[in-house]
């Protein structure tokens, strides 16, 4: 359930910013309190800056820094960081060679599909 007093922060990174202004209404209007960043550069700077959020959506495939990355460099500060991962450019085959599969989502992906992760992965932290 969410708490309109209080609600949980979600740091959303994705390159296409189709996809965060998206990704980023969907949850405000589910209400949560959202901060978007294009790259891991911006993420890492906005995490700082919040001290911490309870959830970081991030693209695996991005310029510069891969999703998995800046969560193991925001881990390193928040440990136990709940992260769900979104790809539209790998296949899951792909992403468990690197990376065991759990919390990934394929785009395209529907907002109940969102939010029912999202869900999962609050309830269970």
């Amino acid at each position: 359930m969410i708490n309109i007093q209080n609600p949980r922060r979600v740091l959303l990174v994705d390159d296409d910013k189709d996809v965060l202004a998206l990704f980023t209404t969907i949850l405000e209007v589910s209400g949560f309190s959202v901060t978007a960043a294009s790259g891991g550069g911006a993420a890492a700077k906005f995490h700082s800056e919040l001290g911490g959020v309870d959830l970081l959506i991030t693209d695996i495939e991005m310029p510069g820094q891969t999703g998995f990355e800046l969560a193991d460099a925001l881990s390193m500060k928040q440990p136990n960081l709940p992260v769900l991962f979104v790809t539209g450019g790998y296949f899951p085959e792909d992403i468990c060679k690197e990376q065991p599969c759990r919390n990934i989502l394929r785009k395209p992906l529907t907002a109940r599909m969102l939010l029912a992760s999202v869900d999962k992965m609050l309830s269970t932290n």
